[in-house]
Formats: C-alpha cells, sequence, structure tokens
C-alpha cells in the first residue's frame, strides 16, 4: 500500500507519502505560488525523492474541509485527477480532525484553527480520550470573540489560523490560553496519510464521485448575493 495525501486547505501546503511501514516522505512548504501552481509539481518531486512512481501509488487521500475554498477545490481536484487516470480509491477527512492528531494524548482540551474570510475562523474543541481525540463540539464558523465564549477551561490553540488572532485570544482568555512551538501550527499530511491508511485498512474510501468539499462558511459568491439581496439591488 502507498498512499500519496494532499492538504492545501490553508496557505501552507503539505503532502505526504505513506506506506505500511509508516511514512515514505513529507513535504510542507510556504512559498509565494499558489497551490494550483506548487501542489503538484511538489508532487512530482517527492515522488522522485522517494524512488517512486504515480504507478505505485493504491490510493490518495485529501482534505475536504473547512478551508480555503480555492485550496480545497485544488487539492481535491488534484487527488480526483489521480484517482481517475490510475483507478485508486479516495480518503477525504476533515481538516480539523487531522489536526487534533498533532498533539497525541494531550492533557489539556485542544482547539485547532484555520483561517477563513475576513476576520473569521474555523475551529473545534477535542479532548483526548479512548486513544484518540474525542469531538466537544460541532466544527465552527466563528469570530474570535465568539470562539472565546466557548472556552471555560485550559485550552491549547494552534493550527494555520491561529497567527493574526493570537493576541486577541490571549487577552480574552488570559490563563486559559494555551501556546504551543509554532511547529504544531503547520498542516500535517502525514498524519491526514496514517488515519487514511487506517480507514482503507477498515474497508473505507470512496470513488472519486464522491469525494467533495466541505466549505462550512460561504462563498465569497454567497456573501455577495447577500449583500445584493439586504441592498435592495438586483443579481446580475
Amino acid at each position: 500500500m502507498l498512499v500519496l495525501a494532499l492538504d492545501a486547505s490553508s496557505p501552507v501546503g503539505s503532502i505526504a507519502l505513506h506506506d505500511e511501514s509508516g511514512s515514505v516522505g513529507v513535504f510542507t512548504v510556504s512559498v509565494d505560488l499558489t497551490h494550483s501552481e506548487g501542489l503538484m509539481p511538489a508532487v512530482a518531486d517527492l515522488l522522485r525523492r522517494a524512488g517512486k512512481s504515480v504507478d505505485d501509488l493504491t490510493a490518495l487521500a485529501c482534505i475536504t474541509g473547512p478551508g480555503s475554498y480555492t485550496g480545497l477545490r485544488v487539492g481535491i481536484a488534484s487527488a480526483q485527477g489521480l484517482a481517475l487516470a490510475k483507478n485508486l480509491p479516495c480518503v477525504g477527512l476533515s481538516s480539523l480532525d487531522v489536526l487534533s492528531w498533532a498533539l497525541p494524548m494531550a492533557r489539556f482540551q485542544l482547539c485547532p484553527l484555520l483561517p477563513a474570510r475576513k476576520g473569521w475562523l474555523y475551529a473545534r474543541l477535542y479532548r483526548w480520550g479512548n486513544s484518540s481525540p474525542q469531538a466537544a463540539t460541532e466544527e465552527l464558523y466563528v469570530q474570535p470573540d465568539e470562539l472565546a465564549s466557548y472556552i471555560d477551561e485550559p485550552t491549547v490553540f494552534y493550527g494555520p489560523g491561529l497567527a493574526p488572532y493570537r493576541r486577541d485570544l490571549q487577552e480574552m482568555l488570559e490563563e486559559q490560553f494555551i501556546a504551543v512551538p509554532d511547529v504544531f501550527h503547520l498542516p500535517r499530511a502525514d498524519i491526514l496519510a496514517e488515519l487514511a491508511v487506517r480507514e482503507l485498512k477498515k474497508g473505507g474510501g470512496v470513488s472519486l464521485e464522491r469525494l467533495l468539499p466541505h466549505y462550512l462558511g460561504p462563498s465569497q459568491a454567497e456573501i455577495n448575493w447577500k449583500r445584493r439581496q439586504a441592498s435592495g439591488a438586483r443579481p446580475s
């Protein structure tokens, strides 16, 4: 089994290869290139460095949401294209669920964050139990002050969405805000790949037609439409 995992849900991209023995290779890159420009060249480079080819792949995994609308579409379309070309099964997982595995057996409540649009965040609270992170809330599409209202105990905040709101959350939550080193803020396609392998071993996986984005928040088109409706303007 050789699984290629793609995470383009945030500005930082991450890809990984995973086989039965564990991680074969991981790239995590933050560059000026967009995911549409840089994702597949990075995949080709990772395969080359690992001494593998597309023909060696047995499954694809990608993040289906929440996250960047464009990034999700690029990641899913890339996985679908490879799956179609090689007739491979796919696994789609939540960005927040994958991030929840980045701090195994954590003592405190976890709150991974992903950036949304214009001051909003994607978030979810987790607690570790039964050797896995257990969701304590639904996936949230919130602003920082609303997110703070969910917190009533010490909580570890991390993920690609934290940096712009770290100071605000620290001021609102004081001693209930717990920080971790910067390395934990990066997306982890290696975790995505490992979780996908587990799903596949249990008989999971879907056809490429069922690999669909989960946006959670409204798209920019929906926001613009609602603004026009509120102002009484007719849509163009």
